[in-house]
């Protein structure tokens, strides 16, 4: 990383990937020590903590910067909360088309499809681990994933290859690493799109807190899909036909908004 420059921005941008993966390992070590010395048996605990030492990074790798209360004002005027809404809602709703798809394929040709393809919800054990894991994807993965994924992979791979070959590869690494639930192959592609729209958005805005933003909200909106009955009521009359015309925009949407801003700024 380059401490000459002090926007954060472009702070950011310096950060090498070397530099990040001897982060990774450091705060891998320190996780597990700290995870048995404190000896609270939740697999959950041990990410907030790996996510806290990745964060710790970053905070010291921009210290000095300016420019960081420029993106927090940013991040708070109306079109960008409206920007961060909507496309947490696109990409919640394209996502669960392709859920629905891998579901409804399996009844339309009355086949099983195996697990990998198929939404089951394994869910949390105890309300401790549901808690923790909510702190977990909610509150903190979405910072040190935006930052470690799109700050730092994306933009060093977009500097060596160009931005389609970033979009893809960093998208690819940070889908593969959400391999995970009831239906880890399908978690990795829906993963994989999110991080490509999240790179296109970072393109765009150059402001890493909007996808901090959209990525909490979108956490959160899973996390209120598969925890609470809040969302059942879309599939209720009047509004289930005004989701469906919303999911079929967001089919549409996506992968042009993906496709076009890769290409433009390539």
């Amino acid at each position: 990383m380059d401490f000459s420059v002090k926007d954060f921005n472009v702070r950011l941008r310096t950060i090498t990937l070397l530099e990040a993966s001897i982060a990774i390992i450091v705060a891998i070590i320190l996780s597990e020590y700290i995870y048995n010395f404190i000896g609270f048996d939740h697999a959950e605990f041990y990410t907030i903590i790996f996510d806290v030492l990745i964060m710790a990074f970053f905070a010291i790798a921009c210290i000095g910067t300016r420019g960081f209360t420029k993106d927090v004002n940013e991040a708070f005027e109306f079109t960008n909360i409206v920007r961060i809404l909507g496309l947490s809602m696109i990409d919640f709703l394209f996502c669960g088309v392709l859920v629905g798809f891998c579901a409804s394929l399996g009844l339309a040709f009355s086949i099983k499809l195996p697990s990998f393809l198929m939404a089951v919800g394994t869910g949390f054990e105890d309300p401790v681990s549901l808690f923790l894991g909510f702190v977990a994807a909610v509150f903190i993965a979405p910072i040190s994933e935006e930052l470690l994924f799109r700050g730092v992979l994306f933009n060093r791979l977009k500097i060596l290859k160009g931005a389609p070959f970033g979009i893809v590869v960093s998208s690819i690494i940070f889908g593969s690493l959400h391999f995970y639930g009831g239906a880890p192959f399908l978690h990795v592609v829906t993963a994989s799109i999110f991080g490509m729209l999240m790179c296109v958005f970072y393109m765009k805005h150059d402001n890493i807190l909007l996808n901090i933003a959209v990525h909490f909200i979108g956490n959160l909106l899973v996390y209120i899909q598969d925890y609470t009955p809040f969302l059942s009521i879309l599939h209720m009359e009047p509004f289930s036909e005004f989701v469906g015309f919303a999911c079929l925009f967001s089919i549409i949407f996506v992968p042009v908004y993906i496709i076009y801003y890769a290409r433009k700024f390539k």
